[in-house]
């Protein structure tokens, strides 16, 4: 009888555990579709994580993602058609913006670029047709901004707000290091309403 006892505390204690890990397991998973659980897990992230493939949230239900600066990689089609996404922060460890990493992302209103990014892909904003603002954080680095040579329209389908930093881009100096505008730099962007050239600039 204390044998039979005994396996059944043994068979409870195991459920119980199990349980547990089960419960632990599944909250790692919603972290890729809730937001407030996603700013949780971005110390995780830093430690252990370099690359989103592609596809890597595709579908998801989140409304805000922050990239860290751990991530060096970004995969095709990343968060392809997350149709509630409002908002994401790309981190500085990011170069490129890849194919239509946010296609179909039609809720999103604001994006900040990562210091470090220097070319967009093709596609990538396309179908996102409600951004309002786009953070940078260095003006150069805009200007200087490699567009795809696929892209035969322009890379946004409406106007928006350029901000370096926390202030809209109203008046515009072009920095002095900045020789020659890459094509598409400016298109669309309705905050803009004077422009200074350098009579260095080709």
């Amino acid at each position: 009888m204390n044998i039979m006892k005994k396996i059944i505390i043994q068979f409870f204690i195991a459920l119980v555990l199990i349980s547990l890990v089960v419960i632990v397991v599944g909250g790692l998973i919603l972290v890729f579709t809730n937001d407030d659980l996603w700013d949780e897990i971005n110390d995780i992230s830093e430690s252990i994580v370099t690359i989103f493939l592609e596809n890597y949230f595709k579908n998801a239900s989140f409304e805000k993602v922050i990239i860290p600066d751990s991530i060096k990689s970004i995969g095709e089609y990343a968060f392809y058609n997350c149709r509630a996404l409002q908002e994401a922060i790309i981190g500085n460890g990011v170069k490129e913006l890849p194919r239509s990493m946010f296609n179909g992302c039609i809720s999103i209103k604001t994006i900040v670029i990562g210091s470090n990014v220097n070319t967009i892909g093709d596609d990538v904003f396309y179908n996102c047709s409600n951004i309002e603002k786009i953070i940078i954080q260095d003006l150069s680095q805009w200007c200087n901004m490699v567009y795809s040579p696929l892209y035969s329209t322009m890379p946004y389908s409406n106007e928006y707000d350029l901000y370096l930093g926390e202030s809209a881009v109203t008046d515009l100096v072009i920095p002095s290091d900045v020789l020659a505008i890459n094509k598409y730099a400016f298109s669309y962007c309705k905050s803009i309403q004077t422009v200074s050239f350098h009579s260095a600039l080709e």
